[in-house]
This record gives C-alpha cells, sequence and structure tokens, in this order.
C-alpha cells in the first residue's frame, strides 16, 4: 500500500539553496543547490527519518510541491 507524503520545497535565495520540508514528517528539513540534489537527499534521508517518527518508510510515495514569491515592479 503506497503512502504519499507532502514534501514542501522553496528557494532560499540567501543562501542559494533549496529547503525541504514536511508536515507529514517531523524533523524533515533538507538543504540542496539543486532541486535533483534536494529530491535525493530527502530520498536518502526518509528511510531512517520515518522510525523516529514511529512510521514505517515503506510504501512511501513523495509528492515535491514548491512555492515561489515574485514582486514586480510597477513599469515608471
Amino acid at each position: 500500500m503506497k503512502r504519499n507524503l507532502q514534501i514542501d520545497a522553496s528557494w532560499d535565495d540567501e543562501a542559494k539553496v533549496w529547503l525541504a520540508t514536511s508536515a507529514d514528517v517531523s524533523g524533515l528539513c533538507v538543504e540542496a543547490e539543486t532541486w535533483a540534489g534536494m529530491m535525493e537527499e530527502v530520498r536518502l534521508i526518509l528511510p531512517d527519518l520515518m522510525p523516529l517518527n514511529g512510521q514505517s518508510a515503506d510504501g512511501l510515495s513523495l509528492t515535491f510541491k514548491a512555492e515561489s514569491h515574485l514582486d514586480v515592479a510597477r513599469a515608471s
């Protein structure tokens, strides 16, 4: 049986890294310089982190959601 976890990703422009967290997995906090690197780090850490949260790491399906904010200057 698959269990879907939502991974929330955001770009930290100051640190120049992607940050991944999840309300579904307490303690998940991953940083990576690329989107692909962030996804891989999450995939690698979840099998160790899930049991610490009293959850099984079997049958996981991950959905990555990114949010970005952009201020658009008005033309003068």
